[in-house]
């Protein structure tokens, strides 16, 4: 997830703090923690129960969060992951325990959702996992991801369309699933025009206000600003629109 932010004048990558042309750190204080500042989990644990269960983060070592009563126990493997997780839960005392691994995500955006590659990476979290959960006792595991993936069969490019880039304000942003465009005020109806010759067959175009109503980033309280966009493209139907 990518986010305009004006404080530092660039696009930054609000999971890993860096800049999403670049690639590079973003430098001082991290974007996201500080300016769309939230309560984690384990804070909200801490709190419920007054200090009464221990928490954990198991993660790679590149996983930044704000911080928070969380133990951090870094993992570069899945199998020191899984292991990890193992050796808190013989722990004694009531624990939550967070474990989180960054594939099989990574590979499907290089290789595909259905290439060998993917396939293995999958196979071997799942024996893995399976062990860990059939040598473990007492414990609820829930196992989830934060998103799907489809593979994609054609690539949408803008650069050649300088009737639609004459519109923005500065090059689209957040990332290629959906963009999101600062446009001139005096070309906004020549932009959705533009848009919608183009694109309007394969992509909604939402204003901010319109995207923030329908809840298409869930539903929730809002935690910090609203900041990210002013119009942006979703994926079109079939399906609902969010």
């Amino acid at each position: 997830m990518v986010s305009f932010f004006r404080e530092y004048g660039r696009a930054i990558d609000v999971f890993s703090n860096t800049d999403s042309i670049t690639g590079k750190s973003a430098g001082g204080p991290h974007a996201a923690h500080t300016l769309m500042p939230f309560k984690t989990v384990f804070e909200q644990i801490r709190d419920a129960r007054n200090n009464a269960v221990q928490t954990y983060l198991v993660s790679p070592s590149f996983v930044r969060i704000p911080d928070s009563p969380a133990v951090r126990v870094h993992a570069e493997t899945v199998e020191t992951l899984c292991s990890g997780v193992a050796s808190l839960c013989s722990r004694p005392g009531e624990k939550f325990i967070m474990a989180y691994w960054p594939e099989p995500d990574a590979t499907m955006h290089e290789t595909g959702c259905y290439s060998d590659e993917a396939k293995a990476v999958i196979r071997n979290i799942d024996a893995c996992v399976e062990n860990l959960a059939g040598n473990t006792g007492d414990t609820l595991f829930i196992i989830s991801a934060d998103h799907g993936l489809i593979d994609i069969s054609e690539t949408v490019w803008l650069n050649g369309k300088n009737d639609i880039l004459e519109c923005l304000i500065m090059p689209p942003f957040m990332e290629d699933r959906a963009l999101s465009f600062y446009v001139k005020e005096e070309k906004k109806d020549l932009f959705e025009k533009k848009f919608g010759q183009y694109f309007g067959d394969d992509f909604l175009l939402l204003s901010k206000k319109k995207f923030l109503k329908e809840n298409c980033w869930g539903r929730g309280p809002v935690t910090g600003k609203r900041r990210t966009l002013q119009a942006i493209i979703w994926p079109a139907p079939p399906g609902p629109e969010c």
